[in-house]
């Protein structure tokens, strides 16, 4: 006989697939803000070639020579062959290839994709360096077969200014992994019609962390917390680098305060390896008394997920870490942003200015190495001895993956490489992927919080802080 049961279950389960909530990192993986032939984008027609050609070579070496140039010298992101924040869009009957925000603000950790943690490896310096020669060079070729338009140079022309921007010594860093405030305080100087600051400090951080991003909006943005968080205008900072024009921001606003709804959901990743839970809780203890009254701690709801809490800001004088970043935020910076034709939705928090640190929230840390906000220490059991003690140099060759990943110390393995890049570096010689403290912004000086705890409490503070 025919009854209600199998209509209600199908009912039931077609009701619950509906009300699911979407997934905040599959959407994060496909945002980027290129409106009106404008954003971060190549020339028309430059990723569709590098396709086509990786799709005629797959599988042979040279397509693994060719990603290794997109991923080690350059730092983007493969998973599966698969570049991660790349994306052909369609515009005015033209294919520009963009590049959405998880370029930059995804990454791997001990060999897992994570949309939300900074890109230890990105290098904005190289890719503009590099890319300087690709675009003039594909601009020659696109005219000499006779294949481009006003509208396709017009598009060019604004990527070949991003890349320029991007190689220009004054605004890049000097090493993978770090983003200056330099290169997004250019368009503020260039609004306001005054050259460039001589006084050398590019300001530059590792890119941060999203896990609860809602709550940071509350007291700030960025590592010294500068930017007010409602409006959030910062999210498009590097955007407005890349050619974005103040009437194109304010008509895609919406789609600024969608982004920041979809990071503000993002959960933080577990631990992916065994922890010893014993040892964890004497490590709780530890950190109740060493860190908690700057880090704050942590509770978890019934569903199990953690309950995200607003950071503190700390004076920079209790922390003593590198200042370039606060040094370039002088009265200078802050007059040109307050008189910017976006000064309404970027605005300045009461912090600006103010030489402050937000003190982090610390889920997920296991996963955000280096650590300081200059990512200038490579594990967390390098930041709990004196700074004196810390490595002065180490390599960022492959630092998301698996093979690099040390689940004792939480952070960066050492390899030969370290040592051998020291010495080079001493004679003169450095690459990009080997991070020198010596550099200016790279200092691991300060925040000697734990360093005279027994090594034993140590070990159980790190075992702790898995669990977060």
């Amino acid at each position: 006989m025919w009854t209600l049961k199998p209509f209600l279950f199908v009912l039931t389960l077609a009701s619950s697939i509906a009300l699911a909530e979407p997934d905040p990192a599959s959407e994060l993986k496909s945002l980027h803000f290129f409106r009106d032939g404008r954003g971060m984008n190549l020339s028309p027609g430059l990723l569709d070639h590098l396709e086509s050609f990786r799709h005629r070579i797959q599988g042979t070496r040279l397509d693994e020579t060719v990603l290794q140039t997109l991923t080690k010298r350059w730092g983007l992101q493969s998973v599966g062959g698969e570049l991660i924040g790349l994306k052909n869009v369609s515009y005015q009957n033209l294919s520009v290839g963009v590049v959405g925000c998880v370029a930059c603000h995804s990454g791997k950790a001990a060999g897992q994709h994570i949309v939300g943690i900074g890109n230890k490896n990105i290098d904005p310096g190289q890719i503009g360096i590099d890319g300087v020669n690709i675009e003039s060079l594909f601009r020659e070729f696109k005219r000499f077969s006779g294949r481009s338009t006003p509208e396709h140079r017009e598009i060019e022309d604004r990527s070949l200014v991003l890349m320029k921007k991007l190689a220009d010594p004054r605004l890049s860093a000097q090493t993978q992994g770090l983003v200056p405030v330099s290169l997004v305080g250019s368009w503020f100087y260039e609004m306001a019609g005054r050259p460039l600051p001589e006084h050398g400090f590019k300001g530059a951080t590792k890119v941060p962390s999203w896990f609860g991003f809602g709550e940071k909006l509350k007291v700030g943005q960025f590592a010294d917390g500068i930017g007010q968080g409602h409006p959030p205008g910062w999210i498009i900072g590097v955007e407005i680098t890349a050619g974005q024009t103040p009437e194109n921001v304010r008509a895609y606003q919406h789609e600024i305060e969608r982004a920041a709804e979809l990071i503000a959901q993002l959960k933080p990743p577990r631990y992916p390896f065994g922890i010893d839970l014993e040892r964890a809780e004497r490590g709780r203890a530890t950190f109740e008394k060493t860190c908690a009254k700057c880090h704050g701690t942590y509770e978890r709801d019934v569903a199990d997920q953690p309950i995200y809490k607003e950071p503190r800001m700390v004076e920079w004088e209790k922390v003593g870490t590198d200042t370039d970043r606060l040094d370039y935020v002088d009265a200078s910076f802050l007059e040109v942003v307050r008189a910017s034709p976006l000064a309404d939705l970027i605005q300045l928090s009461p912090y600006a200015g103010k030489r402050m640190w937000v003190a982090p929230r610390l889920h997920a840390i296991w996963a955000r190495f280096p650590y300081l906000h200059n990512a200038s220490v490579p594990t967390l059991r390098d930041l709990l001895e004196p700074a004196v003690k810390r490595p002065k140099f180490f390599s960022l060759k492959n630092a998301g993956e698996k093979s690099r990943f040390d689940p004792k110390n939480m952070g960066l393995t050492r390899t030969s490489r370290d040592r051998a890049s020291a010495t080079r570096n001493l004679l003169g010689g450095r690459n990009r992927d080997i991070y020198d403290t010596r550099l200016q912004g790279q200092s691991n000086q300060g925040h000697e919080k734990g360093t005279t705890l027994p090594a034993t409490e140590k070990d159980e503070l790190i075992e702790y802080l898995k669990t977060l």
